[in-house]
């Protein structure tokens, strides 16, 4: 039964001339060709996406470095901020803590009467 099939197509095929067969090879590999490069230019669009994603976390992370730094600073100037307006309300009162403020905002307190010579 196989074998009928067979003889049957390779009876077909003989009688198609070699030019169909030649286009056939062409729009073969031309079609496995393009195939290929397609299936190139998607792993070349995954490695430029891979590698902007990790650019992009070592960026991230920078910046969540930079940021901590930079808080630190914050909390340390605030701190010691803080402990200077409470020495200045502790020996001044209301009036050096608030000279205090002036003087930290750079305000030239010299030009205040309440403030002067504090």
């Amino acid at each position: 039964m196989i074998w009928t099939a067979l003889a049957a197509v390779s009876s077909v095929a003989k009688r198609i001339p070699w030019q169909v067969w030649a286009i056939l090879g062409i729009l073969l590999t031309a079609w496995i060709f393009g195939n290929h490069r397609y299936s190139q230019g998607v792993d070349d669009e995954r490695d430029r996406w891979e590698a902007e994603q990790e650019a992009a976390k070592d960026k991230a992370d920078k910046a969540t470095l930079d940021a901590g730094e930079k808080r630190a600073i914050d909390t340390i100037r605030n701190t010691e901020a803080e402990r200077a307006r409470d020495e200045a309300t502790a020996t001044g009162g209301r009036i050096g803590r608030d000279c205090e403020r002036l003087r930290q905002a750079g305000t030239d307190i010299s030009s205040i009467a309440a403030c002067a010579g504090r």
